[in-house]
């Protein structure tokens, strides 16, 4: 396919919808994987390295994964197609059992955690900038997945009540690793049967 061909495609909103709806879907998928073997992995040893990537994924997965998977769901609600519709509601609940798990600090803290994972420095999240002004505020996540202004001092404050609490990061680490590692893994067998489920259906169809 020349330039022209594919610039046609391009200029095409259909064509535009329809890809973007095909590519989420497989991005989604291969989050999925990722949360599915860190959530593994980390179980049977602990490394670093896993558990900072395994940070990043679970938050994406339970605030921008969450919301692509309710407003999917009330498109795909108007199709027959059980499965699909089984599969995100699987996902929804699986991801509102696991944010239940964190209390308002705590899941303020993931947060935090996942851009130190991210980023080298947390300019964001400290009070005096590099210019010498002072910064009262910082836009945060809730678990709701709602975004909401939050006092630095008092954040800050949180953050050394939650490392009280457990410790140091690794305790962090350790407690929701054994927490979540459940919940993860039964939604892997859970999502798996939907889908083997599916494929039997198929087969037992196309014998028909």
């Amino acid at each position: 396919m020349d330039d022209k061909e594919w610039k046609k495609y391009i200029n095409d909103p259909m064509w535009q919808i329809k890809s973007k709806i095909v590519i989420q879907q497989q991005q989604f998928e291969m989050w999925l994987k990722k949360l599915f073997y860190l959530n593994d992995a980390l179980h049977k040893e602990y490394d670093l390295f896993y558990q900072e990537l395994f940070i990043v994924i679970l938050f994406q997965t339970i605030t921008e994964g969450y919301s692509y998977l309710v407003n999917n769901l009330n498109t795909i609600s108007k199709t027959k197609n059980k499965y699909w519709i089984d599969w995100h509601k699987r996902l929804i609940a699986s991801i509102g059992e696991i944010k239940s798990k964190f209390s308002s600090n705590e899941f303020a803290y993931l947060e935090y955690r996942r851009h130190n994972a991210c980023h080298i420095f947390q300019n964001g999240y400290e009070i005096i900038q590099d210019n010498g002004t002072i910064k009262k505020e910082r836009r945060i996540t809730d678990k709701s997945g709602s975004k909401c202004s939050k006092d630095l001092q008092e954040l800050e404050l949180d953050f050394f009540k939650v490392l009280d609490k457990y410790s140091n990061d690794k305790g962090y680490d350790d407690h929701f690793r054994s927490l979540l590692y459940p919940i993860i893994n039964q939604l892997y067998s859970d999502l798996q049967k939907i889908h083997n489920d599916e494929l039997n259906e198929i087969r037992k169809n196309g014998r028909n």
